[in-house]
């Protein structure tokens, strides 16, 4: 992964160089100040705000060599949010020092911070309150396992309470999950989510919605789920998410915890699927034939000779389901809508090695 290194003095593009050797990055300076790179090997600006404004699209890690005060009143009109906004450190021109300033966790500037100092000789400078106490914050652990955290605002009331030593549950509703560790300091347990006092925060680990009605509650929303689709040819767009949003809405899962849609090779050009995962945001995987028969087969799925008369294979949507996933679990098993089929597998694998 690219990131953008910007310096404004000779000596920042001095240590901007050091970053090259030790990342990949592109480098602005501002202009008239470069006296060691390459002319080509650079980007020059002349407005720091305007800068920062184009670049944020296009990264994720953002070095910004200068004084932690013009950074602070650069970036903060552009922030948006934890789930969006880049990891912004701030290095001093002598590369003594890197700051995590700007989404620690989520954005992954801490540990970011942490890497390129160890790469440069540099001392991290972390301030977030978990962290320099040594704990594993909530929106960290999720990031690292690629889980997604809802609500947002729900994090600071859990890693304050960490950080304070306060009692938070950690619940699941997902069986494989009990007795298996977060961080290798949260123990997950199975709870039947009874009444709790309503100052404890409480972390839910999920793919249902509707778990759980009270206040403080976090959920983390694991992607293991996977969507497995059959239609017939021309299938539009509408009836697809018609028939996908209603057996989400059905059995109660969040989209959050959706990986992938699967269908059949044979359903490679179908527009309505190529719609339906771009609004959705997720990939579409096709799987051939022999690849959802040997699933059927593993699994014992029941089939139709019907359909495999005209496809090759006798279902799609539940082993295309299935297929993807390591350790795999019918949740939804067929529902038929006209011209269409879908099915929900999960994959119990979570947090196995």
């Amino acid at each position: 992964m690219r990131c953008a290194v910007v310096a404004l003095t000779g000596g920042g593009c001095r240590l901007a160089a050091r970053i090259a050797r030790v990342a990949e990055c592109d480098i602005y300076v501002y202009r008239g100040r470069n006296n060691i790179l390459p002319p080509g090997s650079i980007r020059e600006f002349t407005s720091l705000a305007k800068l920062y404004s184009e670049i944020i699209p296009g990264y994720r890690v953002i070095i910004m060599i200068m004084a932690l005060g013009i950074v602070v009143r650069t970036i903060s009109p552009h922030l948006s949010g934890k789930d969006t906004d880049p990891a912004v450190l701030v290095m001093d021109e002598k590369g003594a020092f890197v700051i995590s300033a700007v989404s620690g966790h989520l954005g992954g500037a801490n540990s970011a911070a942490a890497g390129l100092a160890e790469k440069l000789g540099a001392t991290p400078v972390i301030t977030t309150a978990t962290d320099v106490q040594g704990l594993a914050a909530v929106d960290t652990v999720a990031r690292d396992l690629g889980w997604t955290v809802e609500p947002l605002s729900g994090v600071r009331r859990v890693n304050g309470a960490l950080a304070n030593g306060e009692k938070i549950v950690l619940a699941t509703d997902l069986d494989y999950l009990v007795g298996k560790t977060l961080a290798g300091q949260m123990m997950l347990s199975l709870h039947h989510l009874r009444p709790l006092e309503a100052e404890i925060p409480l972390v839910v680990v999920s793919s249902r919605t509707g778990r759980v009605d009270r206040k403080p509650c976090l959920y983390l929303r694991p992607g293991n789920l996977y969507l497995g689709i059959g239609c017939k040819k021309g299938t539009g767009f509408r009836d697809l998410h018609r028939a996908v949003a209603a057996v989400m809405d059905e059995n109660r899962l969040s989209w959050k915890s959706v990986n992938e849609l699967a269908t059949c090779t044979v359903k490679k050009r179908e527009p309505g699927l190529d719609k339906l995962a771009g609004c959705l945001n997720l990939p579409l995987k096709f799987y051939s034939p022999r690849q959802l028969a040997d699933t059927m087969k593993k699994y014992g799925l029941s089939g139709s000779n019907f359909v495999k008369s005209e496809i090759g294979v006798e279902g799609v949507c539940e082993p295309a389901a299935m297929t993807g996933a390591r350790l795999p679990r019918l949740v939804v098993a067929k529902r038929i809508f006209p011209g269409i089929t879908v099915a929900v597998a999960e994959d119990t694998s979570l947090l196995s090695a």
